[in-house]
């Protein structure tokens, strides 16, 4: 599995002093190769695209609760006919975020998240914790991702992340099958570089921890 991925995020919008937003668009490249024996007949699709549109929106409701809401847009498709509704793919993060009063560094939260990335409407429970200081910074939004970076200096990071990359992507190459549905779980080692100003260069190599590629009518 090869992929190119490019990511968006806007300056921060403030409205008012509780309210702050920013917007994030993202695109993804996805070419699967597989080994096939010399008499199967089905041809997979190998190529796929994902194109995200993400409304980052956070509410202070007290001096260390805020509210994180989330929604977001997307269209997954091999892009061989026109985009029409099965190619779109909503879902909606809502999270409650508490700053420890006794450590300003260290964020937790808990929220809920529904999408239908696994074929069906599903709405998932989202565990969160942050902290940051100036030699680190870890996070996590299990069960989505978890990532430890180092911070040597203003310009350079380095560390190890892991992430659950469950998708569902509405095809046109095969009559018989509607949808495929993919899941990657990775673990990456990372590093990144400041080009200038907030515009970063990001590296990752690592294992496919495990892989499953479905087929759906």
């Amino acid at each position: 599995l090869n992929q190119f991925e490019f990511n968006l995020i806007t300056p921060t919008i403030k409205i008012g002093s509780k309210v702050k937003i920013n917007n994030g668009l993202y695109y993804r490249f996805s070419n699967y190769q597989f080994e096939h024996s010399a008499d199967e007949a089905l041809v997979l699709p190998e190529k796929v695209h994902e194109i995200k549109y993400s409304l980052i929106a956070r509410l202070k409701l007290k001096s260390n609760v805020e509210m994180i809401v989330m929604p977001r847009f997307s269209v997954r498709t091999d892009f061989e006919k026109s985009i029409n509704n099965m190619d779109l793919f909503p879902a909606i993060s809502s999270i409650f975020i508490k700053t420890s009063k006794k450590n300003e560094n260290l964020k937790w939260g808990i929220g809920l998240n529904y999408n239908n990335d696994f074929g069906k409407n599903s709405i998932i429970p989202v565990l969160a914790f942050n902290y940051l200081n100036e030699k680190l910074r870890f996070s996590t939004f299990f069960p989505s991702n978890a990532n430890l970076v180092f911070l040597p200096s203003k310009k350079i990071e380095y560390g190890f992340g892991f992430a659950t990359d469950p998708s569902l992507f509405h095809v046109n190459k095969l009559n018989e099958v509607e949808y495929i549905r993919t899941l990657n779980v990775n673990l990456s080692s990372i590093f990144s570089y400041n080009l200038k100003s907030n515009f970063w260069l990001n590296f990752k190599t690592g294992l496919s921890l495990h892989r499953k590629y479905d087929l759906y009518d």
